[in-house]
Formats: structure tokens, sequence, C-alpha cells
């Protein structure tokens, strides 16, 4: 076939088969004898609309720009508009935006109420289109080849709690990029390959507790960036792999307990530079390579006790500078590298018992005399420090 001959049409075969019908009767027919009425019309109206021809074919709806939004049927065929096959590339027929400009178009954000139990992948499309849950969300047990939440593109707020635990494959939570804030607390434990925790990034704050333990892969906590307020207690603890706290850059408050435990391999706190407030009590035990406490020197109130004890590498308490009551226990003891404890110098009110005890190399004169102006309400112990005084 010559190229420059279109195909002619399939939807013109019908007309073709009728006007080949009656130019044989109008052969066949003897002379002087008329073709019947049906065919000789028919032969007239198919000559008159034939598009067998090129030069006399109708163009094919849309080809004209505004016909496949123009209400009428252009090229005969008895359909108009988005309905003719002939417009379906038209930018007029194109699927209409939904507000929603992620992947996810198809997605539609709404509140969901109740809470939620996460054991399988399929337990996610429960979730997948939830705003806000108003109760609390648990994600457990998943099988080990699930190694990480999957996009969660709605969730901005859980008003429960958020508990993470159990996951033996888990690697990321990134499917939480969304969520800015969770009402109760957030709970991350036996998460045995959990890496980290970027999915958070956008988390401002928490009303509860957040507990980080026994995450024996997580190297470090960044995705935390944005979080500025704890409602309740934070609690880390056992986590050996966790290189340095900078992830609490924006930290400003804990309202209640601040437990930092079995940290194997942070040397500093200076990702807490932001924190003012801790409302009750501050534990900084059994770390291993922490070297100092810098990170704590804009930390002004305290409401409880105050410990450090037990971190072997630790050499100096320069960051407790800015406490001046202590309102409950102070306990400094067991931390075997500490030569200088002038950090409490300012210390002038202790609530309850003061144990400064069993710090191997710090000088004892230099114990007492630092803390020689300290009130304190309870028991007064400094013993056992048998480092040697200069």
């Amino acid at each position: 076939m010559d190229p420059a001959i279109e195909p002619i049409p399939a939807k013109t075969m019908p007309q073709i088969r009728l006007l080949r019908a009656a130019i044989k009767q109008y052969h066949r027919a003897p002379l002087g004898r008329s073709l019947s009425v049906h065919h000789s019309g028919a032969l007239l109206l198919l000559l008159a609309s034939t598009t067998l021809l090129p030069a006399c074919q109708q163009a094919n709806e849309g080809a004209s720009a505004g016909q496949c939004g123009d209400r009428a049927d252009n090229d005969a065929d008895g359909l108009y508009d988005c309905d003719d096959s002939d417009c379906q590339d038209s930018p007029l027929c194109a699927p209409q935006p939904t507000g929603d400009d992620d992947d996810d178009s198809a997605i539609e954000c709404s509140p969901c109420s109740g809470g939620f139990s996460i054991t399988s992948p399929a337990d996610f499309n429960l979730i997948v289109g939830c705003q806000s849950i108003s109760g609390s969300l648990s994600i457990s047990e998943l099988d080990a080849a699930v190694t990480s939440i999957p996009a969660l593109p709605c969730l901005q707020r859980i008003d429960g709690e958020l508990t993470l635990s159990q996951n033996q494959g888990l690697r990321d939570i990134d499917g939480f990029y969304q969520l800015q804030e969770v009402g109760q607390d957030l709970r991350l434990f036996f998460n045995s390959e959990l890496e980290q925790i970027d999915g958070l990034t956008m988390l401002e704050s928490i009303g509860g507790t957040l507990a980080i333990d026994l995450s024996y892969s997580l190297t470090q906590v960044d995705g935390l960036a944005s979080l500025r307020t704890i409602g309740a207690d934070l609690h880390l603890y056992d986590d050996p792999l966790i290189e340095n706290l900078d992830g609490f850059a924006a930290l400003e408050s804990v309202a209640n307990y601040f437990a930092i435990g079995l940290l194997g391999s942070i040397s500093d706190l200076d990702g807490f530079a932001a924190l003012t407030s801790v409302g009750g009590d501050l534990h900084v035990d059994q770390n291993a390579s922490l070297q100092n406490i810098d990170g704590l020197s804009s930390l002004a109130t305290l409401g409880g006790d105050l410990s450090v004890s037990t971190n072997s590498s630790l050499t100096q308490l320069s960051g407790l500078a800015g406490l001046s009551v202590v309102p409950g226990d102070l306990r400094i003891s067991r931390d075997d590298s500490l030569t200088d404890v002038s950090g409490l110098a300012n210390i002038s009110s202790v609530g309850g018992e003061l144990d400064v005890t069993a710090n191997a190399a710090l000088c004892q004169d230099h114990a007492l005399s630092t803390l020689a102006q300290a009130n304190v309400t309870g028991n007064r112990l400094i013993s056992g420090n048998n480092g040697p005084c200069p």
C-alpha cells in the first residue's frame, strides 16, 4: 500500500458495504428500470458522504482545536468530545487533578478514629489514608523481611502512643516523614536491626515519654532534629552503637525524667546544647566512652535528683555549672576517671542526700572544698575519692 494513502477508518465500513450493495444492484438492473427506492436513496446519500477518497474524508473528532470540548459530533460517528476515542490524547480529556501533589494521588486523607495494631505488611492499608489517629498506633513483630515502614503520606498526628517494638528486620522508619506530633508516648525498643530514625524529621513535640531502648544497630538520632518538647520522660538505654546525640539540638525541655544509660559509643552530650529545663530527675549513668557533659551547660532548672555515675571515661563536670539547686539527691559516684568537680561549685542547695563517693581519680579534698558551701537537707557523704591531690 502506498504510505501516502490513509487506511479507511473501521467505523466507515458499514457505510461502504451498503454503498457496494447499491452499486451492484444498479449494474444488474435492466435498462430503463429504476432501482428500488431503498437502494437509490442509499446510493445518493452515501455518494454524498463517502469517506473512500482522502479528499472527501471527514476529519476525526479533535482535528481542530477545541473540538474535544465543544459538545458537537464533529466526525458524525455518534460520539462526541471525550466519549470519542479520537479525543483520548486531547488535553481537554486529561484526568483532573485531585489536589494531592504526591505520587499517590489516589489516596484521600482523613482523620481516623480509634487505635491500630500493625503486625503484617497488609495491615498498613488500614492507616495509609489517615491524616490523624485518635488512639494509639502499635507496630510490632513484623516479619524479618519487612525492612522499612511504607510511606504514610497523610499521617501528621497520633493522639495516643506510637510504639515500634520487636521488629527484627526493620532498618528504617522513613514512612513517618509527615508525622509532626505524638500526643502521648513514643517508644522504640527491641528493634535489633534499626539503623536510623530519619523518618521522624518533621516531629516537633511528644506529649508523653520518648524511649529509645535496646536498639543494637542504631547509630544516630538525627531524625529528631525538629523535636522541641517532651511532655514526660526522655529515656535512652542500651543503644551501644549511637555515636552522638546531635539529633536533639532543638530540644528545649523535658517535663519529667531524663535518663541516658549504656550508650557505649557517645563521648559527649553536645546535642543537648538547647536544653534549659528538666522537670524531674537527671541520670547520666554507665556510658563507658563519655568524656564530658559540657552539652548540658544551658541547663538551669532541675526538678528532682541528679545522678552522674559509673561513666568510666568522664573527667570533669563543667556542663553542670548552670545549676544552683538540686531539689532531690545529688550523686556523683564510681566515675573512675573523674578529676574535676568544679562544675558543682554553684550548687547552693541539695534537697535530698549528697553522695560523692568511690571516684578513684578524684582528690578527696577537692571534692570537700567544692561542695562545702552547699546546704544539704539529707545526709552528706563525700568519701572514697582516692585520687592524688595537687
